[in-house]
């Protein structure tokens, strides 16, 4: 439901992928009570009866339309999913406590960034908003594994509901995932190049991964799992 919904919104956008994100934005985080603030709060709820010590898939909409059950349930550790359909790095930060520390993770795997750069960021200002995530991590779960993956590019599917320039916004994620896998070495964690595995020699995020250009469909979740779930064994 929530995919159809964001699907519906890709295509009544009008001229820019910052128009793109904040119509997304608006609609998930402006809503009685907000998306965000709903999620939230079900987090909350979630960790009255939440095991210490498992893994937490932190992200966007791309970890909040993952269904974890079907790609990790062999493993010896439960998954939470932690997404947030519009989240951002800045909105990461004002919940690590609910998403994270609350229920001391051995594992994470953090996906953040597209929406950051969708609504106008730039590398170093989501570099910063990045770099204090993983610090307020070291900090409070200093035990605690950290995968950071890369962020991923977008596909040109997107040029038939948008007219944008995916160059362009396509560079800047792969600058962000080059501060993205300093920051992580920085700090003895692990970055995990989802990006290569899910592009096209253009850069593009190959069409048959994505059914709107910029969520991973099964296919896509798959590839993701094959390289992150080794990690989480």
């Amino acid at each position: 439901m929530k995919k159809k919904i964001f699907i519906s919104i890709i295509s009544i956008v009008g001229a820019s992928v910052i128009a793109l994100s904040l119509a997304l934005g608006i609609y998930l985080m402006t809503k009685q009570p907000s998306y965000w603030q709903a999620k939230y709060d079900e987090f909350v709820v979630e960790n009255r009866s939440a095991k210490m010590g498992q893994i937490v898939f932190l992200g966007d909409s791309i970890t909040d339309f993952c269904p974890l059950e079907n790609y990790y349930s062999d493993l010896s550790l439960k998954t939470y999913n932690r997404g947030i359909g519009g989240d951002t790095t800045l909105g990461i930060l004002k919940r690590l406590d609910v998403s994270l520390f609350d229920i001391r993770p051995s594992k994470i795997v953090l996906m953040i960034g597209i929406n950051d750069i969708n609504s106008g960021r730039t590398v170093d200002e989501i570099a910063e908003s990045y770099s204090n995530i993983l610090n307020q991590i070291k900090t409070r779960l200093p035990e605690t594994q950290v995968y950071c993956m890369s962020v991923l590019p977008m596909s040109d599917k997107l040029l038939e509901v948008v007219s944008i320039d995916l160059t362009e916004r396509n560079n800047q994620v792969i600058a962000l995932n080059e501060k993205i896998n300093e920051l992580a070495n920085g700090l003895g964690y692990s970055y995990l190049d989802l990006f290569s595995l899910v592009s096209t020699s253009e850069n593009l995020l190959k069409n048959e991964l994505t059914d709107d250009g910029i969520h991973l469909n099964n296919n896509g979740f798959t590839i993701w799992a094959n390289l992150v779930k080794p990690y989480l064994a």
